[in-house]
This record gives C-alpha cells, sequence and structure tokens, in this order.
C-alpha cells in the first residue's frame, strides 16, 4: 500500500475541485462534472470542501445556503474517490415517506437502504459509474433538496 498523500486524502492540506477532479478517470470526471452541475443548479445551495476522515477524506459537500452548515448535514456529498466515485446523501424518515420507493431502480432503493434499519448510518451511499445510475441518484437528490426547501 502506498503511503503517498492525494490531494483527496491530505487531511491537513484543502484541495480545490479541480484537485479532486484530476484524481479520477475521465469517464467518472464527467459523471462528476455533470453532478456538480445539476446540484449547483439548485436554489440556496452552496458547495464546500468537507474533511469526513478516513472513510469519505476531502468530500464536496453541498449546503442550504445561510445555514449553520457546522452543524448542519448538507443537501449531498460528492465523495471524489479515483476508484469509486460516490454520491452519498443523509436520510430522514419523514423525506424517505415521501418517495415512491417501489418505483425506483433496484440500485437506488439499495443505496438508500443503508441509511436505514438494520444499517448503523443514515447515509444513503451510490457508486457512481454509468450516466444512466447518475441520473437516477440525481433525481433523488433533486426531491431532498425540495423537501428541505419546503
Amino acid at each position: 500500500m502506498s503511503t503517498t498523500q492525494t490531494p483527496w486524502t491530505n487531511q491537513f492540506t484543502t484541495p480545490t475541485v479541480a484537485q479532486l477532479r484530476r484524481g479520477l478517470t475521465a469517464e467518472a470526471a464527467d459523471l462528476f462534472d455533470r453532478t456538480r452541475k445539476t446540484v449547483l443548479k439548485f436554489e440556496q445551495i452552496s458547495e464546500q470542501m468537507r474533511w469526513y476522515g478516513d472513510c469519505w477524506f476531502w468530500s464536496i459537500g453541498y449546503f442550504i445556503e445561510n445555514e449553520n452548515t457546522t452543524d448542519d448535514d448538507p443537501v449531498a456529498l460528492i465523495i471524489p474517490a479515483a476508484e469509486d466515485l460516490q454520491l452519498a446523501m443523509p436520510i430522514e424518515a419523514a423525506f424517505m415517506d415521501t418517495l415512491n420507493v417501489r418505483r425506483l431502480k433496484r440500485a437506488i432503493r439499495d443505496g438508500l437502504e443503508l441509511g436505514q434499519d438494520p444499517f448503523h448510518t443514515r447515509w444513503a451511499v451510490w457508486s457512481l459509474s454509468a450516466a444512466n445510475i447518475t441520473d437516477e441518484v440525481l433525481s433523488v437528490v433533486t426531491a431532498r433538496h425540495a423537501w428541505l426547501m419546503g
């Protein structure tokens, strides 16, 4: 295992979006750009780098503007792992009640299930491996943003 620090794993230096993007494959970089472009179009959204420890390292958080981003959860996170670009989103039971989960594709349901019992986390997580799954994930993120905006 290499001990070389990358911008993604170096806790002591906040990376730029461009530095995180450079660590991705060409296909993942395209999906990364597509995801950022979609989320940044949301009403009252801000983008911030956040350190999430040895699991998600530096990730890009999308927060509702004018909220306490130290205490509040992001709308979503892009986790720019070179080997597996991911998107994560905190899940609330009240939000889940608004979704017609049966109409969602299996991969989307699987990601949502990770944020519910019996798992000991409240984060839904998806690998963004292709355009079609990325679009499906973004539809759920869009629904969560609309729900948060009330």
